[in-house]
């Protein structure tokens, strides 16, 4: 009989053993799941400044911009760029393909003395002759090297009387000026000529020659080698 009583006292303590209840660990709420080492790296490298980050696309030149452009060299009241129905694009062919206004420019009667496209990234001018045919704009009739060229001043050159010229152009509209004899200044660039800030020195650049005008370093003063 009391053997009878184990038996059935083990199998009661088996049934609850098996009924146990086992504690379930959940994960916490607000743990973020583990980063992945690649990804982990690519934004150590990013915030580092190591990665090169997507440049934004450059705006499009408007229309009035662009006409701006075409007129700023030419005389006031003398003549108008008119927009065409023309769309221009050139260089597809090549893989860079470049998009153009077309001005019809007009003098102060309404003739047309011929046409000029405008890059709309760019803002360069061309002399548009027809059929998807650009040219470079000094071939256009209204051209004036005095206002329209844009020169590189800067460089060393040799004058007359062994004077020395360095040229130093920080932007497109002026430059300054070191003669050896101990001139120096500051000019103001139009085109291919410059004017010297007081107004005594003026400067003519064609074809890597500098010619100065004024004072004691007048001359011509080409490039130094």
């Amino acid at each position: 009989m009391k053997r009878r009583l184990a038996f059935l006292a083990l199998f009661v303590f088996m049934l609850s053993a098996c009924g146990k209840e086992v504690d379930v660990v959940e994960p916490e709420a607000n743990k973020e799941p583990p980063q992945n080492p690649q990804s982990q790296v690519l934004d150590q490298a990013e915030q580092a400044g190591l990665l090169d980050k997507e440049e934004p696309e450059e705006k499009e030149l408007s229309a009035e911009d662009a006409a701006a452009r075409v007129t700023e060299t030419l005389i006031e009241g003398d003549y108008t760029a008119a927009l065409t129905d023309t769309q221009l694009q050139v260089g597809a062919d090549e893989g860079e393909a470049h998009d153009y206004y077309v001005f019809d420019i007009q003098d102060a009667v309404g003739a047309s003395l011929g046409q000029v496209a405008v890059d709309k990234a760019t803002g360069d001018k061309y002399t548009y002759l027809g059929d998807g045919m650009l040219d470079d704009y000094t071939k256009f009739p209204l051209y004036d090297p005095s206002v329209d060229a844009v020169c590189d001043w800067a460089g060393e050159y040799k004058g007359p009387a062994g004077v020395a010229l360095e040229v130093l152009q920080g932007d497109p509209n002026s430059f300054e000026y070191i003669f050896s004899d101990g001139t120096t200044g500051n000019a103001q660039i139009s085109g291919n000529t410059a004017k010297s800030t007081d107004g005594e020195i003026n400067f003519l650049f064609s074809e890597g020659v500098i010619t100065v005008a004024g004072g004691t370093v007048t001359g011509n003063y080409t490039t130094a080698q």
